[in-house]
Order: C-alpha cells, then sequence, then structure tokens
C-alpha cells in the first residue's frame, strides 16, 4: 500500500472514530441529563423558578450593576407589596444574596400576613444562591423564622396548620433532625398518633436527639394503647348508622356514619346558620359523590367532641346537602384516628 494510501486511510478512520465517539458522548450525556431530571422532579417548579431567576439575574446584572436598592424594597414591604420586594431581591441574589437583612425582612413581612409557606420557600431558596461561608448564618436565621412560626401558631392552638408548616419544611431541608421531632409533637397534639409514629422514623437513628425520642415514643406509645374503651348509642336509619357529635362546645349535631367517605362534611346551610366567621380561611373543595360531584368549601373546625374524645383543628367539608335528613356525614378522617367498630346488634360505636 502506498504512503498515500495509508494517510487516506488513516485519516478516514480517525473520521470514523471520532463519529463515533462523538455519538457515545452525546447518548452519554443524554442520560446522565435525564437521570438528573429525574432528581429534580420532586420540586420541579421551585427549581425551574430559580433557574429561570438565576439566568435573568446574570443578563440583567451586566446591563445594571445594582438592581436593589434597600430603600426601595423597604418602602415596597411598607406598602404591602410584598411579592414584589420579593421579586426585586431574588432579581439581584448573584449581587445580594450574601446580605441577609433583605431575606429578614422580606421573610418577616410574609409571616405577619400568615404566608408561611412564601417565607420559608424565600429563605430554603436562597440557600442554594449564598455563599458557602454563610450557609450556618442563613440557617440560623431559617430556624428562627421557624420558632416564630411555631410560637404564633401554637399561642392560637392551630395544630392543623403547624402540622403543615413542619411537612413543607421536612420537604424542604429533610436532613434536619429537629423538623421530624417537632412534626411528631404536633400530630400527637392533633391526635394522630398514627402519622406521629411515621414523623417520628425519620429522626430515629439520631443518637443526638435520643431523649426527645424516647420522650415522644412514650406519648405515642401512651395516646394509642390505652385500654380504655368508649361506646357511643348509634341511631339506627334502614341500613345506616347515625351518630351524634358536639361542634365547638356548642352545637349538638347527627351525623350519619359513612366509611366510604374521606372527609366528614357537614351541611353549608348549618354553618352559614352557626359559624359563619369559619368560611373566612376555608377553601374551594370538590367532592365525589354516587350522585357525582359537589362543590362545597373545605373548613378547619376548632373543636369537634365525638363521646368523652374532643379532637381539635378537625378538617371537614361545607357541602349543599339539601334533601339529606341529617346534619352531615362522618367519614374516615376522624373514625381513622381510632381502632372503631360498629356493634350493630347493639347499635354501638365502639372506640378505643
Amino acid at each position: 500500500m502506498s504512503k498515500v494510501s495509508t494517510y487516506l486511510y488513516a485519516l478516514i478512520s480517525g473520521v470514523v472514530l471520532a463519529c463515533l465517539a462523538q455519538q457515545f458522548w452525546s447518548v452519554e450525556t443524554d442520560q446522565t441529563d435525564r437521570v438528573s431530571d429525574r432528581l429534580l422532579s420532586q420540586n420541579a417548579d421551585r427549581l425551574q423558578r430559580l433557574k429561570s431567576t438565576k439566568q435573568n439575574t446574570s443578563a440583567a446584572l451586566i446591563a445594571k450593576p445594582s438592581l436593589v436598592k434597600k430603600e426601595q424594597l423597604l418602602d415596597l414591604l411598607a406598602r404591602g407589596r410584598i411579592e414584589a420586594a420579593e421579586q426585586m431581591y431574588r432579581e439581584s441574589w448573584d449581587k445580594v444574596s450574601h446580605d441577609l437583612s433583605y431575606s429578614r425582612a422580606i421573610a418577616e413581612q410574609w409571616v405577619s400576613v400568615g404566608h408561611y409557606d412564601s417565607a420559608l420557600a424565600l429563605l430554603y431558596d436562597q440557600r442554594l444562591f449564598i455563599p458557602f461561608g454563610q450557609e450556618a448564618d442563613l440557617l440560623q436565621l431559617i430556624y428562627e423564622i421557624v420558632e416564630n412560626i411555631e410560637g404564633e401558631l401554637a399561642k392560637k392552638q392551630q395544630f392543623h396548620e403547624l402540622v403543615n408548616v413542619y411537612r413543607l419544611l421536612i420537604n424542604l431541608h429533610a436532613e434536619h433532625r429537629p423538623y421530624y421531632l417537632r412534626l411528631t409533637y404536633w400530630l400527637i397534639e392533633l391526635g394522630d398518633f398514627y402519622s406521629a409514629e411515621q414523623s417520628l422514623a425519620g429522626a430515629m437513628n439520631d443518637l443526638r436527639y435520643q431523649e426527645e425520642l424516647d420522650q415522644l415514643s412514650a406519648l405515642i406509645e401512651l395516646g394509642s394503647s390505652h385500654d380504655e374503651v368508649m361506646t357511643i348509642p348509634l341511631n339506627k336509619v334502614g341500613e345506616h348508622f347515625v351518630v351524634p357529635v358536639t361542634i365547638n362546645n356548642a352545637y349538638t349535631l347527627e351525623l350519619m356514619i359513612d366509611t366510604g367517605a374521606t372527609m366528614s362534611v357537614l351541611k353549608t346551610s348549618f354553618v352559614e346558620e352557626n359559624m359563619a366567621d369559619v368560611f373566612f380561611n376555608s377553601k374551594p373543595l370538590t367532592m365525589t359523590t354516587a350522585n357525582g360531584t359537589i362543590d362545597g368549601q373545605q373548613l378547619t373546625i376548632e373543636s369537634f367532641a365525638l363521646g368523652q374524645y374532643e379532637l381539635k383543628e378537625i378538617v371537614v367539608g361545607a357541602v349543599p346537602l339539601p334533601e339529606f335528613k341529617y346534619d352531615g356525614l362522618l367519614g374516615m378522617n376522624i373514625l381513622n384516628r381510632f381502632e372503631f367498630f360498629i356493634d350493630q346488634e347493639q347499635g354501638l360505636l365502639i372506640l378505643k
């Protein structure tokens, strides 16, 4: 083979190998990207927003060295424009994320209006931008804000809201064990011992909190394994049973037991007539029934007594039931808090 042929052969082989290597690298890169996408999917919306913020910040900072001035931000907060102030701050994170006075002011303003999720999301998003050496200071600020939120909600006995806050915090900072301990404590306060036991498992192997673990375990065992049995007389109506309950220590209602209902519901007419103030913090609700879907509101009842058991901060639905004889339905979100049995022969609801 001539030298020219040899050179041509080597050249062609090199080109082919380069193409193959490029394709192989492209495939490997695509696979890596897909794995990364799956890992990010648990919090996709939040991280996508952060990505857009960072890209916009980098481009904007080229044209304008400083996008945020503290007096402008504080003026927006003073006028109640918290979202605008937060957006201004986020757009300059690459420049000012080290200055915690900005995030503190915004987070405290969110807390003051009851938007705890917005305050916590802001602070944990900032953790992705702050210089490594200041992460401890940011975490200290977060724990201070969390303590303030807990104190405010505990004072108002809003235990259900506290549970929601700590579930959000575990989603944002899963490796911080004290969040599991506090969630467990507030679940115990709600009487949800099954969920409390599951939450406690998140910190069970951390020896730093052994004393707290032992105390919470004892409370769960005491609450879930007591031998006290309570019986409540039932009124049988055809194939169904009706049980008396007391709402907010003031109103006695008759609810039909429905083990197929995930949420207990009250008649909208009763709620409107007797405790319309609970609608101020309600949320839209759509329920599926045997007759189709029905729209209503999701409410939090301060006190719900079933026999001698009084449950706090219970979520119920308020739906129109114009043709229904009774005041609502007793569903599994309440019955699941007990070991329960319906003695059909004696007409008794047995709770343990």
